[in-house]
């Protein structure tokens, strides 16, 4: 069976700008690979985010993948790229991958409900 381990952290810089880091490895018949991954997304508009991720993995340093997500009330939609310049080369390339989807999103509150919220520490009083 094969075994996986990540580590991941975001840092969110602004309001609508997160930084983050993800550390992968798998171990197949007893072979490790290792991936690593730096990444940065954005809210352009409101309900609207662009994000770009930069990816190391299987001895490749050319994987820049793409992604942009567009929330329509409870409606998420979302595409994704993991390697933008694959895709950009259509014909030439062996193969290409990209991903969309639709996520339903339910309770979620919006930016200035979670400002009203108290303090962590007095929240746990």
């Amino acid at each position: 069976m094969p075994t996986y381990s990540f580590f991941s952290a975001n840092l969110h810089i602004s309001d609508k700008t997160a930084v983050g880091i993800l550390a992968y490895g798998e171990r197949i018949s007893g072979e490790w690979l290792p991936a690593m991954a730096l990444s940065a997304q954005t809210e352009l508009l409101k309900g609207f985010n662009l994000g770009a991720a930069y990816v190391i993995r299987n001895k490749r340093f050319d994987n820049l993948g793409v992604n942009a997500s567009l929330r329509i009330g409870p409606l998420q939609v979302l595409a994704a790229t993991d390697n933008l310049l694959t895709l950009l080369q259509g014909s030439k390339s062996n193969t290409v991958n990209g991903r969309v989807g639709v996520n339903l999103i339910f309770g979620q509150m919006d930016k200035e409900a979670q400002k009203k919220m108290p303090d962590e520490k007095d929240f746990f009083k």
